[in-house]
């Protein structure tokens, strides 16, 4: 787990905002970011739990205010612990350094 984003990545999509009425079936289930593609999760209000892997080796509890950077394919989900208010901000490596040939 990582609480914030590598060096050299830009935002290029933002999800709608989840409650826990809204929150997706796909990400209450084991799922993972495309390569190349990181996550960061933002907790407006209430709380969920990050669980990374299919055996759930590693449980996060994120509250009101906190954030966390899901890297690209490592499977997680996520799983609700009430009232939530969230949104995930999508980020790849940055245009210069992809018109550069960065890796």
């Amino acid at each position: 787990m990582q609480a914030s984003l590598p060096e050299g990545l830009e935002p290029y999509a933002e999800s709608p905002l989840f409650t826990e009425t809204t929150l997706p079936e796909k990400l209450r289930s084991l799922h993972a970011l495309k390569a190349g593609t990181w996550g960061k999760l933002m907790i407006l209000a209430g709380s969920v739990d990050y669980v990374e892997d299919a055996a759930g080796s590693l449980r996060t509890t994120l509250s009101e205010g906190d954030s966390l950077a899901i890297p690209p394919q490592v499977g997680h989900h996520l799983e609700l612990r009430g009232s939530l208010s969230c949104k995930i901000v999508f980020h790849r490596q940055a245009k210069a350094s992809r018109d550069a040939g960065v890796q």
